[in-house]
């Protein structure tokens, strides 16, 4: 059965599918979690876990019932992932943000999605956006790309790699944006991946030669995120996609700091059979306050999702001050997690200083993940206050 903090959250959710779907994210976590340590020092999702991923289908939860997904309503994938998450972040970083990337690819030209949802291929699209040197050059019906880019999460399982570059074009002194459709084996992919948290993702770096395209392979990353008119079966489909895709990280982060906390009172409630532990009283306040920041936390979660599924269900876009309030939510929920599993780790002392010990795993992922842009505190406030102040 789905856990207390999970019912609470799936209120939100409506249908049979979705309850089906929370029910083996739930059954499949315990061996995510036996596996967490042994991934993050591989520093990848072991294949094991990749094949339950696939065979349950987790990593096609939003994308179209014509491509193969499930076409559910947006917050079962953060929901799932959070989930996920109190066993193993990286298994819900590949739930929530690369299962995700499904939508994009979805509304890529008709003769690139013949090939890109191959109903022989198991599918994963893992996406590479940050680049320092990564160029795209048209050459007639061809675009070239070349570079460097970082931060290919799942690229080692991926079947297609989404790539953003910019492109330069005659007559325009700003770059155009566009998103590019590439098989990972033209990829060359980096062996170095050694981050301080989050290492089971495996978001290596990847790099390509004078890699020709064919024009049916790109689209313009504004025309891919922005409201999608043609054959549209669900919001998800449908809508301006930016403030989902970008939201999405809420499960991840929600659920590592919930897992964190409970295995901190796991062993703080052993410590208090133990005759003569002082301080008992200044613990409890402690984790008192922790739990009141995870509750606030959790809130700010679930107006996340029902502020997203609700604008989807009504068919309309988020303006600027909606985004605005949904950044500020997103920000201050990564702040709440960050506060309330710091303060808590306080109070165990000793019993959590081993490298592999759970809690630590839960704290190093829980810090790289709100470092994160789309929880970026300071952009969040300014870009709040500016839209109360009507600059």
């Amino acid at each position: 059965m789905l856990t207390g903090m999970a019912r609470h959250s799936h209120r939100l959710l409506l249908g049979a599918a979705v309850d089906d779907v929370l029910e083996r994210v739930h059954l499949l976590s315990n061996r995510w979690c036996a596996r967490s340590a042994a991934a993050e020092r591989a520093c990848q999702i072991p294949s094991a876990s990749m094949d339950e991923l696939f065979d349950a289908g987790l990593l096609r939860l939003v994308t179209a019932k014509r491509f193969g997904g499930y076409g559910l309503p947006w917050p079962v994938l953060p929901e799932a992932a959070r989930i996920a998450a109190r066993a193993c972040a990286s298994t819900a970083w590949m739930i929530a943000l690369v299962g995700g990337h499904g939508v994009l690819a979805g509304r890529f030209p008709v003769a690139a999605r013949q090939q890109l949802f191959c109903p022989r291929e198991r599918q994963l699209f893992a996406t590479a956006t940050k680049s320092t040197n990564g160029t795209l050059v048209r050459v007639g019906p061809e675009f070239v790309l070349d570079g460097t880019w970082q931060l290919c999460s799942g690229v080692e399982y991926a079947s297609w790699i989404l790539v953003t570059g910019n492109h330069f074009r005659p007559g325009h002194e700003e770059p155009e944006r566009l998103m590019v459709a590439v098989r990972p084996q033209k990829a060359a992919i980096s062996g170095n991946w050694q981050p301080a948290g989050m290492g089971a993702t495996g978001s290596r770096d990847i790099a390509f030669s004078r890699l020709k395209v064919p024009e049916e392979f790109v689209i313009s990353q504004r025309m891919c995120l922005q409201r999608n008119a043609v054959t549209a079966e669900t919001y998800v489909d449908r809508v301006d996609y930016l403030p989902y895709a970008v939201s999405a990280i809420v499960g991840p982060i929600m659920g590592c700091a919930e897992g964190a906390v409970a295995t901190c009172l796991e062993l703080l409630s052993a410590r208090r059979t133990h005759p003569g532990l002082a301080g008992t009283d200044v613990v409890a306040a402690t984790v008192g306050e922790s739990l009141a920041e995870l509750s606030a936390a959790r809130s700010l979660y679930e107006n996340v999702l029902m502020s997203l599924h609700t604008a989807g269900c009504e068919d309309r876009d988020l303006n600027a001050s909606e985004q605005a309030a949904l950044r500020l939510d997103r920000s201050f929920l990564a702040r709440l997690c960050l506060k309330a599993v710091a303060r808590i780790m306080g109070c165990t002392g000793a019993a959590i200083i081993s490298h592999d010990h759970p809690v630590q795993r839960h704290w190093r992922n829980l810090q790289v993940m709100a470092s994160h842009i789309d929880v970026g505190w300071h952009r969040a406030i300014t870009d709040s206050g500016t839209s109360a102040l009507k600059y």
